[in-house]
């Protein structure tokens, strides 16, 4: 079933409104970050860099989630020639992300780092390797299932 483009776009400024939404605030005493990182320090395995706290590497998961994902959507929503989409999306999330870095700037209790726009164009290109294994998985089962239906004929 093949999605409207104008539905693709929209699934597109929803999330970017999210990541916004959710940047927007200053973080709270007992936030989602915190107790995940209570969660994660449960677990016997260091899971943190050295010199890193374990709310910090939830929240650098957490850019990396939400951009891998936008990197998915914005594959989704473009078109054209792929290596043109690909530099699109790269571009168009990158300055999503430094538009949102900007805007925490202003946020009491959030910072703005260079640091998380890396995070973040590293989340794009995940979700665009993700999104372009997805579309080859599928035009390659496309292809063998047109070849087996036009064999039965």
């Amino acid at each position: 079933m093949r999605i409207h483009r104008s539905f693709r776009w929209l699934a597109v400024i929803v999330w970017v409104g999210f990541i916004w939404f959710m940047s927007s605030h200053s973080v709270p005493p007992g936030d989602p970050i915190g107790k995940v990182a209570d969660i994660i320090r449960t677990i016997p395995v260091q899971l943190t860099l050295p010199g890193t706290s374990v709310e910090f590497m939830v929240g650098k998961a957490g850019h990396l989630l939400a951009y891998s994902l936008l990197g998915v959507l914005l594959l989704a929503a473009t078109w054209g020639r792929l290596k043109n989409r690909v530099l699109g999306v790269m571009l168009i999330g990158v300055m999503v992300a430094v538009i949102d870095e900007t805007r925490q700037y202003f946020v009491p209790g959030r910072e703005a780092a260079v640091r998380d726009v890396v995070i973040d164009a590293v989340g794009l290109a995940i979700g665009i390797i993700i999104a372009l294994s997805l579309r080859k998985a599928y035009l390659t089962r496309l292809a063998q299932g047109e070849a087996f239906c036009s064999s039965r004929q």
